[in-house]
């Protein structure tokens, strides 16, 4: 009797490729006068200090279809889009991907994992908040072709990607994300009512230095995944042999011998 694989699930962004810092360094450009902004200025996931004071440039073009008047708070043009989440997307392009490379690590890592028997490799990767109006979006057409086009070409070891907010309904088994109180968590949790392991690992990154997630377990690049992921994949499936039943054999009687005539 086959078993089910075991379904590991990767996140994209800040996780396979660098993402906040490129952004931040984006709107660094867009500020009048022009901020130099990288991944060390992320710290805090909700809330970016060396963002404060800073100003748009004029005649920026909002996803709304306005354009910015100038001398406008980058903070104020902030809009909610979710519980805590600070969406950039409204004046930034979806091209920002365009020329987008991985961690140095993640394509042999990723690939390891991949080619582990049994298992099965996602990437598992969400839209910003404004891109998800309809199915249609043009800006979220090119997104996820950006995104395709950097798996296929860089990971193609993956078995797919499925592009959702809700990672912890996607039947994953191992959950790799940088997102520890919207991913990580949700995922442990859902794992905890259903009764079955979970391996989750949480992706150091700047803004997430000191979210605390119990039960996951902090990791420094993609590497670190792989022995990880290898060492519960060995219990998975020890554990899912144990489970399986052994089927009764119906064992037919051993014939008699004839009794000996005379």
């Amino acid at each position: 009797m086959a078993l089910p694989p075991l379904k590991v699930g990767i996140d994209a962004d800040d996780t396979l490729w660098p993402h906040f810092g490129e952004v931040i360094a984006r709107i660094g450009t867009l500020c009048d006068p022009p901020a130099v902004l990288g991944e060390k200025d992320c710290t805090g996931f909700y809330d970016w200090p060396a963002l404060r004071g800073l100003k748009l440039q004029a005649g920026l073009r909002m996803r709304d279809g306005r354009t910015t008047q100038g001398g406008e708070s980058i903070t104020r043009n902030f809009k909610e889009k979710g519980p805590g989440m600070l969406t950039v997307y409204d004046f930034l392009e979806p091209d920002l991907y365009a020329d987008r490379k991985p961690y140095p690590e993640a394509p042999a890592a990723v690939a390891a994992i991949a080619a582990m028997p049994g298992v099965e490799a996602y990437c598992v990767t969400a839209h910003p908040m404004s891109v998800l109006k309809t199915p249609d979006d043009p800006d979220r057409l090119r997104l996820e072709t950006h995104k395709l086009r950097l798996n296929k070409e860089f990971f193609p070891g993956l078995k797919g990607t499925v592009f959702t907010r809700d990672k912890a309904r996607q039947g994953l088994d191992v959950l790799i994300d940088d997102g520890g109180d919207h991913n990580l968590r949700p995922f442990l949790e859902a794992a905890a009512r259903e009764g079955r392991p979970a391996l989750a690992l949480h992706m150091n990154r700047p803004w997430n230095v000191g979210e605390e997630i119990p039960g996951a377990r902090r990791i420094y690049d993609m590497a670190e995944a792989v022995p990880l992921i290898a060492r519960f994949r060995e219990e998975h499936f020890a554990a899912a042999r144990r489970s399986v039943p052994v089927p009764e054999i119906d064992i037919p009687a051993k014939p008699k011998t004839p009794e000996r005539i005379g």
